[in-house]
């Protein structure tokens, strides 16, 4: 995951295999963030619920 700052927002990369609700919520409890919005733009190979975050 690549992470650039731009005043308080963040864009965010995610590498090929990365499983993307973990490492989001990964770095939004890293940066103590409470409340987001997200856009994106790209691809997802196979989407999957879980309740684990």
């Amino acid at each position: 995951m690549r992470v650039q700052r731009f005043g308080d927002r963040l864009m965010v990369r995610l590498e090929t295999g990365e499983r993307v609700v973990e490492r989001l919520v990964e770095l939004l409890r890293h940066e103590d963030v409470g409340f987001a919005n997200l856009s994106a733009a790209g691809a997802l190979r196979w989407v999957t619920s879980s309740s684990r975050w």
